[in-house]
């Protein structure tokens, strides 16, 4: 998939979180179509960046569906997205006031992923337009 197909399948994700008042079921559904696709190449924890709280990766041999891979992977991502000096910080924050496919560009040029997991921008993506950088930054210390 390239950049813009990514966009756009973000862009139509987020309108159907949108559409359905921020239900996120959606989105783990497409977690679950990349969970899939990754396992077809490598185990589902090589998708957790290196720099991530110790344990994650492990966490991730559990994931059963979209749901908890979502939980796992956001927290492997929270540190460099809720640090308002971080630069995806700054990157999503510039790109949440533009447009779904400028949040595409930022977690792409920001986060590491090996080309089988590409696809999970998408979802990715949707979740922090639909939630805004603010409202997932609260959210996600609420569910430490």
């Amino acid at each position: 998939m390239n950049r813009h197909e990514l966009e756009i399948k973000a862009n139509e994700l987020a309108s159907k979180i949108k559409s359905s008042n921020g239900d996120l079921s959606d989105a783990y559904k497409q977690f679950e179509v990349e969970i899939k696709e990754i396992e077809k190449s490598m185990p589902i924890e090589s998708v957790i960046p290196s720099d991530a709280p110790h344990g994650l990766g492990m966490a991730l041999k559990t994931v059963e569906d979209g749901e908890s891979l979502w939980n796992v992977y956001s927290d492997s991502i929270k540190a460099k997205l809720c640090d308002p000096n971080g630069k995806l910080h700054n990157l999503v924050d510039i790109g949440l006031a533009s447009s779904t496919g400028a949040v595409v560009t930022a977690i792409l040029e920001t986060l590491v992923f090996p080309p089988a997991a590409i696809g999970m921008v998408v979802p990715i993506a949707a979740i922090l337009v639909t939630t805004g950088l603010e409202a997932y930054c609260e959210w996600t210390e609420e569910i430490k």
